[in-house]
């Protein structure tokens, strides 16, 4: 019941397709099997917590476990929905650890830059594939318009808007996203950039 309301949720655009595969993974593979046999209204706080120390055990990570949890709820919030439970059981915390991620501080990033450079007046190759400038501007688009490498891989120019009003910037709003599907705007820089990659 869960997955055909996500299923609508994907249809009207609310939510990514990719989340519901990884749902449906998750019920598949873990738990349903974990709970299988028990009704939705005997799942208590010390089942929660059990489920989670199997998960510790595959050396999954605190993001990993919460968002099985995070499923597990909406499951039982259905559930109180349509008044197969009175109320939720009270929820296991995942203590998660600030794992921010990886960035180049001016120093790194000019030497990023360089070294592209150097790679391709080199004309070096990499996995059968001449380095050329285009490399050095999809390096530098990258980081003027704050996008992931999947959403990278599938962005087509149909998703790009160009803004030139008293701000410049591009607005990107990508067919499909690892998280919540809104446009990005980017930095002023990257209209230009943008412009050289169209050449």
């Amino acid at each position: 019941e869960l997955l055909i309301e996500q299923e609508q949720l994907i249809e009207r655009g609310e939510r990514s397709s990719k989340l519901n595969v990884n749902d449906k993974q998750k019920l598949e593979k873990d738990i349903l099997p974990y709970f299988k046999g028990m009704n939705v209204k005997d799942v208590t706080f010390k089942h929660l917590d059990n489920y989670i120390s199997t998960l510790r055990q595959r050396n999954l990570k605190p993001p990993t476990i919460n968002s099985h949890l995070s499923l597990i709820h909406k499951i039982l919030s259905l559930s109180q929905r349509e008044n197969l439970i009175d109320r939720l059981p009270t929820f296991p915390r995942v203590k998660r650890k600030d794992s921010p991620r990886g960035w180049f501080n001016n120093d790194e990033y000019k030497l990023l830059l360089k070294t592209t450079k150097e790679v391709i007046q080199d004309k070096t190759i990499v996995r059968s594939h001449q380095i050329t400038d285009e490399m050095r501007l999809l390096i530098t688009f990258m980081v003027n318009s704050f996008l992931r490498p999947s959403d990278i891989k599938n962005l087509k120019h149909r998703n790009i808007q160009v803004i030139e009003k008293e701000h410049k910037y591009l607005r990107i709003q990508t067919d499909e996203s690892k998280t919540v599907n809104t446009p990005i705007v980017t930095m002023e820089n990257c209209v230009g950039i943008y412009k050289d990659l169209i050449e």
